[in-house]
């Protein structure tokens, strides 16, 4: 038995999905082969000391096996949910009793489907333009059902390590539908509103980086006029260069110039007879 402890994602039933062989090694005393059974632990808290207890597993778990070796890399299957009904943690190994946990199948194949074609288009069409989905499209579209879409991305899901459990744990499959739905479309709106506010916050500074080039150019093209025309200088444009070089912090700037209000040039009024 390979024991796969993780923490902060979600394995659920029904799921592929490719490991590195090394990483499977680092998990079993023997080699890797076909067959060969996995039992995915999930973990109350991050795997940061060598010392696992029992009480540090969640108590309900998913099993799955080794479906085929390809070079570096074994393809894995989750068949189930079981109840550890033991559990004993001996530093990084592990010694449990399971039994399967059964489901309560209440929502047909047909609508579960369609719920899950309707969730991985919505997140294709959110993640259009991004970088992440111009090289995982092909691998998003191999996605089989709803198990495989929350598993696999369950890392991004914005919610706690317990909601995930939460999910994991519900035996009715209409009800663990809609756990999946809800995690996922709050997830999905926060990714849009984080990036609106990104896209808003880098249009405002782009905005600021012209007004202040321009500004720039500007005090240029007017530094060029004066050195051609000096007699046309102006008191108000005198002082206006000398703040500028004058080195002061931008209150101060800010302050200075706002005395250096410039007439406006005023259009004789002409009397109609």
């Amino acid at each position: 038995m390979i024991y796969f402890p993780y923490f902060g994602a979600l394995t659920l039933p029904d799921v592929s999905c490719y490991f590195k062989l090394d990483a499977l090694k680092e998990m079993s005393d023997k080699p890797i082969e076909v067959g060969d059974k996995v039992l995915f632990l999930m973990f109350r808290r991050s795997e940061k000391e060598n010392e696992i207890r029992a009480e540090d597993i969640y108590p309900i778990a998913t099993r799955g096996v080794v479906e085929s070796i390809e070079g570096e890399w074994a393809l894995l299957h989750t068949t189930s949910r079981v109840n550890l009904d033991s559990i004993q943690a001996e530093g990084k190994s592990f010694h449990v009793e399971m039994r399967t946990r059964p489901e309560i199948n209440d929502l047909d194949s047909e609508e579960q489907n369609k719920r899950f074609q309707k969730m991985r288009s919505d997140m294709l069409e959110t993640l259009e333009e991004t970088q992440w989905l111009m090289g995982a499209r092909n691998y998003v579209m191999r996605w089989n059902n709803m198990n495989e879409l929350i598993t696999l991305t369950s890392t991004m899901l914005q919610i706690s390590n317990d909601e995930k459990y939460e999910i994991l744990a519900e035996d009715s499959v209409a009800k663990r539908t809609d756990l999946m739905e809800k995690a996922f479309y709050e997830s999905l709106e926060l990714y849009k509103v984080n990036s609106e506010a990104k896209d808003a916050q880098q249009q405002s500074n782009e905005q600021l980086y012209r007004e202040q080039a321009i500004r720039r150019q500007m005090n240029y093209l007017q530094g060029e006029l004066d050195k051609l025309h000096p007699e046309n200088v102006t008191d108000i444009q005198k002082f206006e260069k000398k703040i500028r070089e004058s080195g002061m912090n931008e209150t101060a700037r800010a302050e200075a110039e706002s005395l250096c209000v410039r007439p406006t040039p005023r259009t004789p009024s002409r009397n109609r007879c």
